[in-house]
């Protein structure tokens, strides 16, 4: 699906991205990429990546592959053709070659890196099993719970059970109900009825969806096969319970809208017209509170700027579904423009809590704007002068 990014979005993206902030960058890249412009994205999504940034690489490698594919491809008939036609151009051929080489190595750094994305991607182009399972067991290791659930399916279309174990064990532990009650099943296959029981229970006390009724089924047949019919009994009626609320609440399909997105307007940033000095004041409250963390939450729940929901002079409207990316605090009477990633990290908070903003004001570069933009490379704010 193509997206399509407001004009302002773009220009507070790269005033950030061009002051240094890694994250902007990545934003920017995507974004543009996302709104078929993979040519411009790309000088953004290199610099991230050759900063070390892991979805940087990732985006990267996106635009190496769309790049190996002419620049604009987006699966039409017309694309198609012309791809078709530029394939018998031996320079093409040699140009797509070499995006399609880069991509791969980027996608690589990007999957040692930890991305996620990355490792999923490569494991899906996996040339061999080994190959596929090499990099599944490295999401896995990482804690990626998708690539650990593939991971386990993997072993098992291999009948590698015994590795599987510990993996679906993981599962199970995490609230897998589904793996619960495999797992179950499995321990009870073997008479290891104790932890076979654990399990079962576990599976059943999961909640009222599919999953946990057969979870109340199975552990009521497993409880009358050890002889305890009154335990058996009372989870065959949970197990009613659980179909009559599944009825209520999903019986009728019947007349439920479906809906089809052509496009949509992408909204990254959030703009506050308020005091800056008192806002990075509120921020550095809550990094006192809990390691930043508290400070990253209050940045998200922003309100998002949504063209189309504001009048002339309204503020801009909340979304409880969306959380702002970027954050642009405006203060029109220090003429100062902080500009803030929603990850914003640790380091940039703690140098951001030591700001003197009379000082900053002080020693603006010229007699306009002062935009405060986070250069990651030199772990500094910078101080950049607007004279628009």
């Amino acid at each position: 699906m193509r997206t399509y990014m407001r004009d302002d979005d773009v220009r507070r993206l790269l005033v950030a991205s061009e002051g240094g902030d890694v994250r902007a960058m990545v934003l920017l890249a995507g974004r543009l990429v996302g709104s078929g412009r993979p040519r411009e994205a790309e000088p953004w999504a290199r610099a991230a990546a050759e900063a070390g940034d892991p979805e940087g690489m990732d985006c990267l490698a996106q635009i190496c592959v769309t790049m190996a594919l002419g620049g604009t491809f987006a699966g039409t008939l017309e694309e198609l053709e012309k791809l078709a036609e530029l394939r018998r151009d031996p320079e093409f051929v040699r140009r797509s070659k070499r995006w399609s080489d880069e991509g791969r190595r980027w996608r690589e750094s990007a999957a040692e890196a930890g991305h996620e994305g990355a490792i999923s991607s490569l494991a899906i182009s996996a040339r061999s099993d080994d190959e596929r399972e090499r990099w599944l067991r490295r999401g896995a290791s990482l804690g990626h719970r998708r690539l650990r659930a593939r991971l386990l399916e993997f072993l098992r279309e291999q009948r590698r059970f015994e590795e599987a174990e510990p993996w679906q064990r993981a599962e199970a532990e995490d609230g897998n109900g589904r793996e619960q009650l495999k797992l179950a099943q499995r321990l009870a296959e073997q008479g290891r009825f104790d932890e076979a029981e654990h399990w079962y229970r576990t599976a059943a006390d999961g909640g009222r969806d599919g999953t946990s009724l057969d979870a109340v089924r199975e552990f009521a047949r497993f409880l009358a096969g050890r002889g305890r019919d009154d335990e058996a009994e009372h989870w065959r009626r949970r197990a009613t319970e659980i179909e009559r609320h599944l009825e209520q609440e999903y019986g009728d399909f019947e007349g439920l809208p479906s809906f089809r997105m052509a496009g949509a307007e992408v909204v990254l940033t959030a703009l506050v017209t308020t005091a800056v000095l008192p806002f990075i004041q509120t921020l550095v409250s809550k990094t006192a509170e809990d390691a930043y963390a508290q400070a990253r939450r209050l940045i998200r729940r922003l309100p998002l700027l949504r063209g189309s929901d504001r009048g002339a002079g309204e503020p801009a409207s909340s979304s409880a579904e969306t959380e702002a990316l970027f954050v642009v605090v405006d203060d029109p009477d220090a003429g100062v423009t902080l500009y803030l990633s929603s990850a914003v990290s640790d380091e940039a908070l703690r140098a951001l809590s030591s700001f003197d903003l009379a000082e900053l004001t002080a020693r603006r570069p010229d007699e306009g704007r002062v935009r405060l933009v986070w250069h990651q490379e030199s772990g500094t704010w910078r101080i950049r002068g607007d004279t628009s």
